[in-house]
C-alpha cells in the first residue's frame, strides 16, 4: 500500500506528462463529472511540475527497491491508466491518499459558526439535531444548518433594545418559543417552510429568563425575575397558572411526561412544582445562585448548575443528593444527554465539561476560547453545541476517540486504495449533499474495513450500504 507520505522510487522510462495531466484532471472530478474548484486545477499542475523534477533528480536512482504495492487499477478508467508509468501511478496514489486524510483532519475539528455580533444568551439543537437556533444580546433568533453551519432564517423579534434571553424548538420541530427582557414571550411557527411570528401573545411581566415545552407541545412554562413561573397556553398564549419560587427564577424545565416543573432560582434553591395543580412538591438546597436546571430523560433526577461553579445532581424521588461536580468556574449551563447518562456543563472560563451521571466522574473537557453561556446536547447525544460571549456557536463531536482511531488506521498496513476511494467518492457526494449507495464489490471492500471507521464513514458521510 501507499500510506501519506510514502517517498516514491521513480522508474525508467518515458514521462508522460499529458497522460498524467488526463488521469488527475479525471481523478479530480465527481463521479457525475462535475469538476472541482481552480484550488483543484492548481493542485494538478503542483504534481505535474513535482514529477517533472522527480524523474530528473531519480532517474539514476532506479535501481533501488520498489515499494510493493497493491494494483492502482481501479483509481482511474483502464485506457486511461494503462498509458501511465508506475512512478505517476504511485504519484497519484500518493495524492488521493493524503486527500483522504485531510478530509479526516477537517472532520476532527470543532465547527465553528460566527453567528451573531454580541454575545449569546442561548443555544439548542432542534429535536433531530439537524438544526440549531440561537438567541442573542444583539436581538435576534437565527436558525442554523448543524451539518455545514449555515444560516438557514434570521428572525427579529420585531422591538428594538431588547435583548433574547431565550429561545428554543418545541418537540415536534414545528415551533420556536423565545423569550425576551422586557417579559414579552413571542412564538414562531413552521409555515411553507419558514418559521413566522403568530398571534402568540404572552407577557409575564418581569423579564423571562427561561421557557420550555411540555411533552406534547400543548403548554409553555416561564421562569422571571420576578421570582415567578407561569404555564401559557402553547396555541393562543392564554396564561394557565402562576407558581410563587420566591426569588428570581433564571431556569425551569418540564419533565417528560409534563406532569412536573422544575425551577432553580437566585435564592439557591431549586423547586418542584405539580403542573396540573400548582402545587409545590419539595425543595434542594444547591447553596448558591442557580442559574441552570434540567430534569433527566424519566424525571427521576435534577442537574443544577450554579454560580460558585458546582454541578449537583438530585433525586426527585426522595430529594437526596447524588452527585456534586466541580467545574471550577462560574457556571452558565447545565444540560442531560439524551439518556441521561452524561451531563454537560458551560462556564464563564471558556470551557465545556462532560460528565458521568451514573458515577460522578469527568470525561472530558472542550476549550471554547470564550466565556460559554449556553450548552446542549443533541437529540442521540453524540454531539454538543456551545454558544458563547464572542458571538461563536461551536458544535463538538464526543466521537474524538474514534476520529483519532480512524486516523491511525490510515497510516497504517492494513489500508487500501480501492478503500480510499469509496471514502472519496463519499465525501465528494456529501459536498454535493447526495448519498454513496454501495452494493457488490464496492461493499465487499467496505467490510473489510475497521469496525470503528465503517462506523464514522456511515455517520459522517451518509454511506448507504445495498445489500
Amino acid at each position: 500500500m501507499v500510506a501519506a507520505g510514502t517517498s516514491i522510487a521513480m522508474q525508467e522510462g518515458p514521462l508522460q506528462v499529458e497522460a498524467l495531466a488526463e488521469a488527475l484532471e479525471a481523478l479530480e472530478k465527481s463521479p457525475q463529472g462535475k469538476k472541482l474548484s481552480k484550488d483543484v486545477e492548481k493542485k494538478i499542475q503542483d504534481i505535474v511540475a513535482y514529477i517533472n523534477e522527480a524523474y530528473v533528480d531519480k532517474f539514476l536512482k532506479s535501481e533501488q527497491e520498489k515499494p510493493k504495492e497493491k494494483p492502482l487499477e481501479t483509481l482511474l478508467p483502464s485506457k486511461t491508466w494503462e498509458v501511465l508509468s508506475r512512478d505517476i501511478q504511485l504519484v497519484i496514489a500518493n495524492q488521493l491518499i493524503k486527500d483522504v486524510v485531510d478530509y479526516i483532519n477537517q472532520l476532527m475539528i470543532p465547527h465553528t459558526i460566527k453567528a451573531h455580533t454580541d454575545f449569546i444568551y442561548f443555544v439548542g439543537f432542534g429535536p433531530d439535531g439537524s438544526k440549531i437556533v440561537s438567541g442573542s444580546n444583539d436581538e435576534k433568533v437565527v436558525i442554523w444548518n448543524a451539518d455545514n453551519g449555515k444560516q438557514i432564517q434570521q428572525l427579529y423579534h420585531g422591538s428594538s433594545s431588547l435583548k433574547i434571553n431565550f429561545a428554543l424548538f418545541s418537540h415536534d420541530g414545528s415551533k420556536i418559543v423565545a423569550s425576551l427582557n422586557n417579559g414579552n414571550i413571542i412564538l414562531l411557527s413552521m409555515d411553507s417552510g419558514r418559521y413566522k411570528r403568530t398571534g402568540f401573545n404572552a407577557y409575564h411581566g418581569s423579564p423571562v429568563h427561561s421557557v420550555d415545552f411540555n411533552h406534547d407541545d400543548s403548554e409553555i412554562v416561564s421562569g422571571a425575575r420576578g421570582g415567578t413561573i407561569k404555564i401559557w397556553n402553547a396555541d393562543n398564549g392564554q396564561w394557565i397558572k402562576t407558581f410563587e419560587h420566591g426569588s428570581s427564577v433564571h431556569s425551569v424545565d418540564f419533565n417528560h411526561d409534563g406532569s412536573m416543573v422544575v425551577s432553580g432560582a437566585f435564592d439557591g434553591t431549586i423547586k418542584i412544582w405539580n403542573a396540573d395543580n400548582g402545587q409545590w412538591i419539595k425543595t434542594f438546597e444547591h447553596g448558591s445562585p442557580v442559574i441552570s436546571v434540567y430534569f433527566n430523560h424519566d424525571g427521576r433526577m435534577v442537574v443544577s448548575g450554579a454560580y460558585d461553579g458546582t454541578i449537583k445532581l438530585w433525586s426527585v424521588d426522595n430529594g437526596h443528593l447524588i452527585h456534586t461536580f466541580q467545574h471550577g468556574s462560574l457556571l452558565n449551563s447545565v444540560d442531560f444527554n439524551h439518556d441521561g447518562s452524561m451531563v454537560v456543563s458551560g462556564a464563564y472560563d471558556g470551557t465545556i465539561k462532560i460528565w458521568n451521571a451514573d458515577n460522578g466522574q469527568w470525561i472530558k473537557t472542550f476549550e471554547h476560547g470564550s466565556p460559554v453561556i449556553s450548552v446542549d446536547f443533541n437529540h442521540d447525544g453524540s454531539m454538543v453545541v456551545s454558544g458563547a460571549y464572542d458571538g461563536t456557536i461551536k458544535i463538538w463531536d464526543l466521537h474524538g476517540k474514534r476520529k483519532q482511531k480512524v486516523l491511525d488506521w490510515f497510516i497504517s498496513n492494513d489500508f487500501h486504495l480501492d478503500q480510499a476511494v469509496i471514502i472519496k467518492r463519499a465525501y465528494e457526494a456529501k459536498l454535493r449533499e447526495k448519498k454513496l449507495v454501495l452494493k457488490g464489490d464496492g461493499l465487499v471492500r467496505f467490510n473489510k474495513m475497521d469496525k470503528d471507521v465503517k462506523l464514522l464513514l456511515i455517520d459522517y458521510l451518509d454511506i448507504i450500504l445495498d445489500s
